[in-house]
């Protein structure tokens, strides 16, 4: 992909053994959609940081459950998620037309 990176807009990798680090991506300064669902991709979603440029023209993120705030990850405690919400704000404050796509679950006590 890396001899791809001026070029490339989309990448759309789903249910494939794919492993790696979704902000090896991050570069990338035409990629527009990001869609890794159902791989094992890992990172963070709070990796993303907008002074260091990560994902200049990204218009729409699917991140897999092996990504720390991707879609279907699920929270341990409480205490994980103002993070990780704090980290899709910003996402969606610096690029406001951001489609996300996911949900999130809680499988502890605490939430109830």
């Amino acid at each position: 992909l890396r001899l791809l990176k001026g070029t490339l807009e989309t990448i759309h990798i789903e249910s494939c053994h794919v492993r790696g680090r979704f902000m090896d991506l991050s570069g990338f300064p035409h990629l527009k959609r990001l869609n890794l669902r159902y791989t094992n991709v890992a990172g963070d979603i709070r990796d993303i940081i907008f002074g260091r440029n990560d994902f200049p023209a990204l218009q729409y993120l699917a991140l897999p459950k092996t990504v720390y705030g991707g879609i279907g990850y699920e929270f341990r405690r409480i205490s994980d998620v103002p993070s990780v919400m704090h980290a899709l704000h910003l996402l969606l404050q610096h690029t406001p037309t951001l489609s996300l796509f996911g949900h999130y679950e809680f499988d502890n006590e605490d939430f109830l």
